[in-house]
């Protein structure tokens, strides 16, 4: 992860370079908007946060339109909610099973653990993170001038990011059928001791602008730097902006 980095950071320094400034123009857009988050393998809601940063765009002529490199700084957070609970069992051939609870459909007739014979052990796990991160994109764009003040554009590239913040909550109880006991702990952690303080994947982007003012719609997927258990993240994002 930290080639790719370097690599990329590298690569746009030298692109920048290379072409002369007298034959590229420089612009610098503001935005606000909102980010909403999705895990791939999680039945759990999405979530929303803020995304703020700044955008910036090098074009390769004076016309601004064309082609041109796409990048910038925003900052947003990934929220997580979910909650776990599992039950474990032995079955009349006396072997020993873990299923999910509630149960799901067509493992037992009557879902109510009363009427389940040799239950040994359930746990119960709910989990609230949150992990804050300041992403650089780097983009290749291209735009369609649509007479002095309209245009619309579309970008796709890649986006690295990194966690500046966040916070991790879970609480775990586990009981322990025919003894009487119960187990219940509180866990408050730093979030980048669960999950990785890098977080890279693909980035899209759809522009239109009128004027100064400007509306973006973005999708991004975290499938170069994903949580095993997780799967993708993905994320989609609507911010409004001013370019100077």
């Amino acid at each position: 992860m930290k080639k790719i980095l370097c690599v990329s950071a590298v690569a746009m320094f030298t692109l920048f370079g290379v072409i002369p400034a007298t034959h590229a123009q420089f612009k610098f857009t503001p935005e606000v908007g909102i980010a909403i988050m999705k895990e791939g393998n999680s039945n759990g809601r999405a979530t929303v946060s803020p995304r703020l940063g700044v955008g910036v765009d090098y074009f390769f002529n004076k016309q601004e339109n064309g082609w041109a490199v796409s990048s910038g700084l925003y900052y947003y957070y990934k929220r997580e909610f979910f909650s776990y609970a599992q039950a474990t069992f032995v079955s009349e051939d006396g072997k020993e099973h873990t299923i999910p609870f509630p149960y799901p459909k067509g493992v037992l007739n009557d879902p109510c653990l009363e009427y389940v014979a040799g239950i040994k052990q359930m746990k119960y796990r709910e989990t609230n993170s949150r992990r804050d991160y300041l992403q650089l994109p780097v983009m290749a764009k291209y735009k369609w001038q649509f007479g002095e003040d309209c245009s619309f554009s579309v970008a796709a590239g890649f986006f690295f990011a990194l966690g500046v913040g966040g916070n991790y909550n879970a609480w775990v109880s586990d009981v322990h059928m025919g003894q009487n006991e119960t187990y219940g702990e509180e866990i408050k952690s730093n979030v980048y001791d669960i999950y990785d303080r890098l977080d890279a994947g693909i980035s899209t982007r759809l522009s239109f602008q009128v004027r100064h003012f400007s509306l973006h719609l973005n999708y991004e997927s975290n499938c170069l730097k994903k949580v095993a258990w997780m799967g993708d993240e993905h994320l989609i994002s609507i911010s409004t902006g001013y370019t100077f």
